[in-house]
């Protein structure tokens, strides 16, 4: 169930007595279909986990961690995981039903010592981790959620009954504090506090319903605990987070402003909590406003806020709320704004039921202390000397006319709270560098900032002029050995760089006491415009005299390294992983990105300055390693043509070098090598694919084939191997009887590990018998970059050392399965493209596909016999006409269906059934000497006007719709139009076929291809381009009977398409 206006919830009690379980149990049986999660899969669109569904992963976790009559009651169990926010708080919902005490911190190197401190304080006894990998003591998705988003009342369930049920006063979740005073704390949590915490009506009676956006806050914090936990379970608010991906041994999602802000479309979020750094990027965008302007309210916790952002955002209709509360008292402001008083969204009101005492200081400001109310309360943690309660150490201001409004506006201490929430101790670091014999004093700064920075007095006799850059670089390089020393006993969000050491001027001294000491509020406020000019020109000024010494790939990826490794103390070491697992985080990615615009702004190149100004604001999420990125930036299509393809030849080349090495002759170990085996021993890869599992079923029927070694990946949802061929065969329709074969052997690796991530006995027996290798598994994405493909390039070059290294590796033969995209940019001046390695990589520029491919096909002299297949556009075939829903054309159908109306495309398919590329490709594994390369295209194309007209012909029948046939052009407008009928995963798909027939002309002008809505523009400029490029056949012919005896593709052909599609729910 989606709909906010569904059937009413029936609201658990909030009895002091009926616990989280007993609510959860409620839920169960009285709220079964209501959301409990929900998030966005690009698949399947908006999916729910009911609170049956949520309720029940409980219990299985609870089954799983504590099985009955084990264990001891209260036992505290610490959760540290890195993982997806559906099955993390379904494990803390697990461990509470069980019995347990829940001790919650973050998995991060900078908690060491907090989790130290927490396990001592603790006395913990099971420590629970997961971080990316699948660790056997947390529990697997397939076992928690066992139908993920679809679980229903007769699914087989056992309830968990706990030996002894708790009281409300025993703890249940232990928190860390957020660490503002020191290393964090463990505060205990009881029951009864979080009934307390979570029973205000203000989001529960909300009309219309909420569908509450938290899928930027951390599962591990209280503000996660309570909003992604406590608040559905008391409140039956549904709660959106992003989709799952740890079951695919992915990372979770990231959050980022853009891909929070997309989820909350996806989602259809009506109001959302997040951190003040993601409104700050926000507030930068039109698109962004519009989105936030129309949600019930965006509430932000965590860190202030800078004025000039939300008064922005608030004149712009977004309705803006902080929210206070604290680990030790929980939440004591108002979720909901102030109605019709959108410009006082820095202020928060109190809730009723708190018991606040404001504590004067001198200057207008008071100091917040909330004292104990009842025997049994939330705020249970004593600072006080009069009275219990917790002396909060925040400073707050009054309103000056409306009563009961107050804005926090400091801290007692002199902690520095970041824009992101996150919290910088300075005396450690101002000491440490101070240290320094050049230093006199130094003041660390950041306030409402998401940088740190540091306000440097020099000693006596030092003297600066600000305004001689020189002197000002080699001042900071002189002193950085004292800052990274600084930097290495601080976390990471409190790192200091380069960029933002400032030092104070002769004129005008640093303020002091009278006994000497340096008075540090007088001191930043004195350099208040100095350090606010510093944050306003850091996109100018940052790194200034740093650049790659010249712009080419290997240059840029090296310089890249440099800046990547010093901004991660030396974490990041490697070019080819992903930055986030190499010590990056938000802070470093924004540093990385100004450092990169500022490099190109300040190159000779016109063409580099220009690109410089349209770098995504989240380049670096989306790039994610540093060859990536490098080869992003130089392929920018604001670059000069000439510059442009010669750095995108220059990546090709490279990956050609990387991979090509120590491939010489093959080296005969006999003096009489060994005729070609009779009988084939095949390895086949990707054979669960489309394509894969056809060529599967012909070498399982082929009596010349003694055995077929499948080689796959590990399935990302346990299934067998068995299981996942035999689904793909009976999708396809091919005889599921084959696979019972004894000729058949499944193997799971992974061909880019070392050793295909095999056990060695079963990497020799592989090497030493395999005949034949018919490499098929790909990624299949027209829109990545080549970089993006790297890692099957690699798996390619460790498919051939398998085969080199074995007794038959003289005779051995290699299909590498390729792409007519290989060619894509093929002049057709030139004539046909013929039937041979062409060594010319500027042929394959384009999509990083077609690119990847071409390496590969280069890597074919390797010694081996080996031969690349360059395979045009494959269609569904026989028995059932299959074609995955999945692909470009598919999805064209649909949207089309959406539309009402279907586009006719000028030139001419060759496309080929993908039974016939089976049998194609099984002719030559048997031949004794194929070429290097041949080209598998349809010798008979078919004009695609006649391939659309079938395809509305074949919905009239079988989907009984009359389609409208319209120009490629006022189709484009149709879809532009209505985007909402379209996924953008649709979209992309369709639009990166699009390119990949017009890819030379696409090139020429728009350079990076980026697929998305916005380039629907694009595409009507070359409707009418060129077509396909033309193939010479003339090997393929001579090899494959079946090439030359081709049929065009008939209207009964289409139908079958048009039935599989509607079996497989393509139009639903």
């Amino acid at each position: 169930m989606h709909a906010l206006d569904g059937p009413p919830p029936v609201f658990p009690s909030t009895h002091d007595d009926f616990l989280f379980p007993d609510a959860i149990e409620f839920n169960m049986k009285n709220n079964a279909d209501q959301p409990f999660f929900i998030f966005s899969d690009p698949n399947d669109g908006i999916q729910s986990i009911t609170h049956l569904e949520f309720g029940r992963a409980a219990h299985r976790v609870a089954h799983l961690l504590r099985p009955p009559y084990t264990g001891q009651d209260g036992e505290v169990v610490a959760v540290m995981a890195h993982t997806d926010t559906i099955l993390h708080q379904a494990i803390v919902a697990g461990l509470i039903i069980a019995g347990f005490v829940v001790a919650l911190s973050y998995f991060s190197s900078e908690y060491a010592r907090a989790l130290e401190s927490l396990i001592e304080a603790t006395k913990t006894s099971l420590l629970v981790l997961c971080h990316q990998v699948q660790i056997e003591e947390i529990p697997s998705y397939s076992v928690v959620y066992p139908h993920l988003a679809h679980e229903v009342v007769e699914d087989p369930f056992e309830y968990y009954r706990a030996p002894k049920r708790p009281s409300i006063s025993d703890t249940c979740i232990i928190l860390h504090s957020s660490g503002s005073t020191g290393i964090p704390k463990a505060v205990s949590q009881t029951h009864l506090s979080w009934i307390q915490n979570v029973t205000s009506p203000e989001l529960r009676d909300h009309i219309p319903r909420l569908r509450l956006g938290c899928m930027a806050l951390p599962a591990f914090h209280m503000f996660g605990i309570g909003l992604q936990i406590f608040t559905p379970v008391y409140g039956i608010i549904a709660t959106t987070v992003f989709p799952p991906t740890s079951g695919s041994k992915e990372s979770p999602v990231v959050p980022s402003p853009e891909s929070v802000l997309e989820h909350i479309k996806s989602t259809k979020t009506n109001a959302i909590f997040i951190v003040p750094s993601f409104a700050q990027v926000w507030a930068t965008s039109q698109e962004a406003i519009d989105v936030l302007k129309e949600l019930t309210f965006v509430g932000y916790a965590g860190g202030p806020l800078p004025s000039k952002v939300g008064n922005h955002l608030g004149a712009a209709g977004v309705r803006l709320n902080p929210i206070y509360g604290g680990t030790e008292f929980g939440v004591v402001s108002h979720l909901l704004p102030l109605k019709d008083c959108p410009m006082d969204w820095e202020y928060l009101r109190f809730y009723n039921h708190t018991k606040p005492r404001w504590i004067p200081q001198g200057d207008g400001t008071f100091e917040l202390q909330l004292l104990v109310r009842l025997k049994l309360d939330l705020v249970k943690t004593t600072r006080l000397t009069d009275v219990q309660g917790f002396a909060t150490a925040d400073v707050f201001k009054r309103h000056p006319t409306k009563e009961g409004l107050w804005k926090i506006v400091g801290r007692l201490d002199d902690i520095i709270t970041h824009s992101s929430g996150e919290k910088t101790i300075p005396g450690p670091m101002e000491v440490i560098i101070t240290s320094n014999p050049l230093v006199q004093e130094a003041i660390i700064f950041g306030r409402e900032r998401d940088q740190t920075g540091v306000l440097i007095e020099l000693r006596s006799g030092r003297n600066l002029d600000i305004g001689d850059h020189t002197e000002l670089t080699r001042l900071r390089n002189q002193i950085w050995p004292s800052i990274e020393e600084a930097n290495s006993v601080a976390p990471a969000f409190s790192r200091i760089y380069k960029e933002m050491i400032m030092f104070s001027s002769k004129e005008k001294p640093l303020p002091r006491t009278g006994k000497g000491t340096v008075m540090r509020k007088a001191a930043l406020a004195s350099y208040a415009s100095e350090i606010g000019a510093l944050y306003k020109n850091i996109e100018l000024n940052i790194a200034e005299y740093s650049r790659p010494p010249a712009w080419n790939l290997s240059d840029v990826e090296q310089w890249m390294m440099e800046q990547a490794s010093e901004l991660t103390s030396g974490q990041c070491t490697s070019p080819y992983i992903d930055i986030f697992d190499q010590g990056f985080d938000s802070l470093s990615s924004t540093i990385l990105r100004v450092r990169i615009v500022h490099a190109m702004r300040s190159s000779d190149d016109p063409s580099l300055r220009e690109a410089s100004h349209n770098l995504d604001q989240d380049l670096i999420y989306h790039t994610r390693n540093i060859r990536q990125l490098s080869a992003h930036i130089l392929s920018s299509p604001a670059l000069n043509p000439a510059t442009h393809i010669l750095h995108k030849c220059d990546l090709i080349e490279s990956l050609i070098a990387k991979y090509s090495t120590d491939l010489g002759p093959i080296v005969v170990k006999n003096a009489f090598p060994q005729s070609r085996p009779s009988t084939l021993v095949v390895l086949l890869t990707g054979s669960t694919g489309n394509l894969g599992s056809q060529i599967l079923a012909e070498l399982l029927n082929e009596n010349s084939v003694d055995k077929v070694y499948a080689f796959n990946r590990l399935s990302p949802n346990d299934a067998t191997m068995f299981d996942r061929h035999r689904k793909r065969f009976r999708d396809i329709g091919l005889d599921t009887g084959l696979l019972e074969s004894d000729k058949l052997i499944f193997v799971e690796g992974d061909s880019a590990l070392p050793g295909l991530g095999l056990d060695k006995g079963l990497y020799k027996q592989l090497s030493s018998s395999i005949t034949t290798v018919i490499h098929s598994a790909w990624r299949l994405d027209f829109n990545l970059p080549l970089a993006s493909f790297e890692e099957s390039i690699r798996g390619s070059r460790h498919l051939v050392d398998l085969v080199r290294g074995g007794a038959n590796a003289f005779h051995a033969r290699f299909l590498f399965i390729s792409s007519i995209s290989s060619v894509q940019s093929w002049n057709n001046s030139r004539g046909p493209v013929p039937e041979e390695i062409i060594e010319d990589s500027s042929v394959a520029l384009g999509t990083g596909y077609g690119e990847s491919k071409y390496v590969v096909e280069i890597l074919g002299k390797s010694g081996l016999q080996a031969t690349s297949l360059r395979i045009g556009q494959i269609c569904g075939g026989h028995p059932k006409g299959s074609w995955p829903p999945t692909e470009w054309f598919p999805m064209l159908v649909k949207s089309s269906v959406s539309l009402g109306t279907f586009p006719i495309i000028d030139g001419a398919a060759s496309w080929l059934p993908v039974d016939t590329v089976a049998e194609i490709v099984h002719d030559i594994a048997r031949s004794p000497s194929p070429p290097p390369v041949l080209n598998v295209v349809h010798p008979h194309p078919v004009e695609h006007k006649v391939i659309m007209k079938n395809v509305v012909s074949a919905i009239k029948d079988i989907l009984g719709l009359q389609l409208q046939v319209v120009g490629l052009s006022r189709w484009l407008t149709t879809l532009e139009l209505h985007t909402e009928n379209a996924t953008s995963d649709s979209l992309e798909k369709i639009v990166g076929f699009l390119w990949n027939v017009y890819s030379s002309y696409l090139l020429t002008f728009y350079g990076d291809f980026k697929p998305s809505a916005k380039l629907i523009g694009f595409l009507r400029q070359v409707a009418q381009g060129k077509g396909p490029t033309s193939f010479c056949l003339e090997h393929i012919q001579h090899i494959s009977g079946i090439s030359s005896q081709l049929k065009q593709s008939e209207g009964g052909d289409v139908k079958q398409w048009v039935k599989y599609w509607k079996g497989v729910g393509l139009f639903d």
